[in-house]
């Protein structure tokens, strides 16, 4: 993952081509001028012409370069993108830096060392987020990163217990909030793909307060002969067919270290992703309830008051 850095405000490419042209067409017609109102050959009047037109174009392209940046930014489509790491050691070492930004309407100011993402902006909704972000945190208590579980983010996952909390609007700016109808999504999902009825054939391990209903095929497979690579189970203790959440694990046949993907809606606006090993399953409630808090409290924080410096994300980055 990129380190992240704050840009300068600089032109974009095709603003300096503007300045440029402006800058030959001033020069020209100045150069012009001269030849009007001052009596010496053409040649003469034709060099001072390119050297003035010469002598704007050095001055307009020599601004100052700009200082080392404090995060790198690019972006994507005309989208100001910011990608911001919890791996990156310079940023982590400050520990003074917060980012604000709007998902879906919803506010948030989230500390460096804990995001891990691309923030990208939106471009109709100009402080708000396209999509949504990623943090990062460590189980049982939904902490923040520590320069040794920056070591362990490198290792194999078997030596650490992290927890990714994923955050999208689950509606494009470009759509009204009628028109999205989360739980009729969720249920799109599970009647158009590779879903199976349960099979005694591959048991499902029990888990108190979710009940199985799905098996994931892997995708390509025989209906008839299928192997399920994934296990879905429902929130609750029977099946809700008006769910708006559920728990997907992957199976110990098909990967090393399964995890699970507690996904749901928040807010009525919000899709969260909870993703951890799947050793943590039983400990699903009490991972999902400080999730929550967690999330409430980044909702809570008012910019500025934490003593960080706050980056307002996207609205300061956009070219014009």
């Amino acid at each position: 993952m990129l380190s992240s850095k704050r840009r300068e405000p600089v032109f974009s490419v095709s603003t300096d081509w503007l300045i440029a042209g402006l800058v030959i067409t001033v020069a020209v017609a100045f150069a012009c001028s001269l030849v009007a109102f001052v009596r010496f050959d053409r040649r003469t009047a034709a060099g001072a012409a390119m050297a003035l037109v010469v002598a704007l174009l050095l001055a307009a392209c020599a601004r100052p370069a700009p200082s080392d940046p404090e995060y790198n930014e690019k972006e994507i489509k005309g989208r100001p993108t910011l990608v911001v790491s919890v791996s990156d050691k310079e940023l982590r070492d400050k520990k003074e830096t917060e980012f604000a930004f709007k998902v879906a309407g919803i506010p948030f100011v989230v500390a460096n060392d804990r995001l891990h993402t691309i923030l990208e902006g939106d471009l109709i909704v100009r402080d708000e987020l396209w999509g949504g972000f990623s943090f990062l945190s460590v189980l049982p208590d939904i902490t923040p990163f520590t320069d040794h579980d920056v070591y362990l983010f490198g290792r194999p996952s078997t030596e650490s217990n992290f927890i990714s909390i994923t955050v999208e609007r689950f509606c494009p700016t470009f759509r009204e909030m009628a028109d999205c109808d989360a739980k009729a999504n969720i249920a799109t999902i599970f009647s158009t793909g590779p879903y199976i009825a349960l099979s005694d054939d591959w048991p499902i391990e029990p888990v108190a307060g979710l009940t199985p209903f799905l098996h994931e095929r892997q995708s390509g497979n025989d209906p008839t002969k299928y192997e399920p690579k994934r296990d879905i189970y429902d929130i609750g203790d029977t099946m809700n067919p008006d769910r708006d959440s559920y728990v997907s694990c992957d199976r110990i046949e098909h990967v090393p270290v399964p995890h699970c993907e507690h996904r749901f809606i928040w807010k009525g606006a919000l899709r969260v992703k909870l993703t951890y090993k799947r050793s943590n399953i039983h400990n699903w409630r009490e991972i999902y309830l400080k999730s929550l808090q967690t999330l409430e409290d980044m909702t809570t924080q008012v910019p500025g008051t934490s003593g960080k410096e706050t980056v307002y994300f996207p609205k300061e980055y956009y070219h014009g």
